[in-house]
């Protein structure tokens, strides 16, 4: 006979120490199983039953804080793979401090029930090396060279990931139209804290090859590139383990590793930045015109621009 367990908490916050903002979202799963098997995917549901949830952390003067969270219905930053229809979102007003600990409590009140979770903050500020929207900079991307990304360490243990977009104008019909392709860059771990930097490498020849195949034809159509926007995430060491442990890209699952006691999720920290706008290189402008991989898409080369 195949039956529910009882209910199981589920938590993810991560904090994040560019925002004076806090978030954290909550729910529950049950398990369904039989004869040592899972019988289908847990579901995601509500918590059903009144709770209180509050983060403590000592300040720099070593003075005690207990903040308290409560419900959040307006739009939210950013919500990832999390489903926002069956996770309850809560927020509150606190600045986070490097290199802290911070313990977060959740109590069921009917069940008096504690869900438990401990985390270390960033040691130093997420900061990247590479790319920085620096004058006259601009990004070499052509089949013989690779790019690379480089980001200074914020832990022992952490993950990082980053997302190009690649901006062009396309020309038909007297109009122009801004238009984007976006790549998805692999999930690079630092596993370690010594070094100056992290690097990550993205090839040119894939870049080329990417748009060659993803791009189509079309009679009369011009194209221009306009430039790059980078997007870059870090994820602390509680973020590391958990993707570690699914073994694929961002995604998240209530039979996750947790760091959460009597919960699944995650209490991490996480850090994010944006660099818009810059330009690609005049070597990278000839290749999209020329290259075997994209010579057919009407990319005009720089010198044609310039007329």
């Amino acid at each position: 006979m195949y039956a529910p367990s009882k209910k199981i908490p589920v938590v993810y916050c991560f904090l994040d120490p560019d925002y004076s903002t806090q978030y954290v979202r909550v729910g529950q799963t049950f398990y369904y199983q039989g004869n040592d098997s899972v019988l289908e995917e847990p579901k995601l549901t509500w918590l059903d039953e009144d709770f209180d949830l509050y983060i403590t952390y000592n300040d720099n003067d070593g003075s005690n804080n207990q903040v308290w969270f409560t419900p959040y219905s307006g739009t939210t930053r950013d919500t990832g793979l999390f489903p926002e229809e069956e996770l309850q979102i809560l927020s509150a007003e606190m600045p986070v401090l490097l290199n802290t600990n911070y313990k977060l409590y959740l109590h069921l009140k009917e069940s008096d029930f504690i869900v438990y979770g401990e985390v270390k903050s960033f040691e130093r500020e997420f900061n990247v090396i590479d790319p920085l929207p620096v004058d006259y900079r601009s990004i070499n991307l052509y089949s013989s060279e690779d790019f690379f990304f480089r980001f200074e360490p914020v832990a022992p243990r952490a993950v990082y990931q980053a997302v190009i977009d690649f901006n062009y104008l396309e020309f038909s019909d007297d109009r122009s139209y801004s238009k984007s392709m976006v790549f998805v860059m692999d999930i690079a771990f630092g596993e370690e804290n010594d070094v100056a930097f992290v690097d990550q490498r993205f090839s040119g020849e894939k870049f080329l090859r990417e748009i060659g195949r993803r791009l189509k034809t079309e009679v009369g159509v011009v194209r221009i590139p306009v430039g790059l926007d980078f997007h870059i995430w870090a994820g602390g060491e509680e973020l590391y383990y958990l993707i570690r442990s699914a073994h694929r890209q961002f995604g998240f699952s209530a039979q996750s590793t947790s760091n959460m006691e009597n919960a699944v999720g995650v209490f991490s920290s996480l850090s994010h930045r944006d660099i818009y706008n810059i330009p690609l290189s005049v070597h990278t402008i000839d290749s999209l015109a020329y290259s075997q991989f994209t010579s057919h898409l009407g990319f005009l080369p720089y010198s044609k621009q310039r007329q």
